[in-house]
């Protein structure tokens, strides 16, 4: 005796909200200052959406991000790096490690120099 197997196959249909994502903000100038220990990249002149920013990181590879000098949030660029602020060596960093940093949406940051 054979026995058949007939599977159903179901599709599933999703819908979602579509929502409109907001252009990169774009930054005219970014320096990058390094100490023993630390590098901060910094916004220097205001950016489109009339904001300043600041990523300090640790050579242990912990970094904060700032907007208009209030801390937003920290996150690990780096696990278990020693001399991470060796490894940032100009600005082209900065939209990267925005990009972890999140805004109030949950968002990484699209910066951009």
């Amino acid at each position: 005796m054979r026995v058949a197997f007939f599977g159903a196959v179901a599709f599933v249909v999703a819908c979602a909200v579509q929502t409109q994502l907001e252009p990169p903000v774009t930054c005219p100038e970014v320096t990058l200052n390094k100490s023993p220990g630390a590098c901060d990249l910094i916004t220097t002149q205001v950016c489109s959406d009339n904001n300043f920013y600041t990523i300090s990181c640790q050579d242990d590879g912990t970094c904060s991000c700032s907007t208009n000098n209030n801390v937003t949030n920290s996150f690990l660029a780096a696990d278990g790096e020693t001399s991470y602020c060796a490894s940032v060596t100009d600005t082209s960093q900065f939209h990267s490690l925005a990009m972890q940093c999140i805004d109030t949406q949950g968002l990484g940051l699209d910066l951009n120099p």
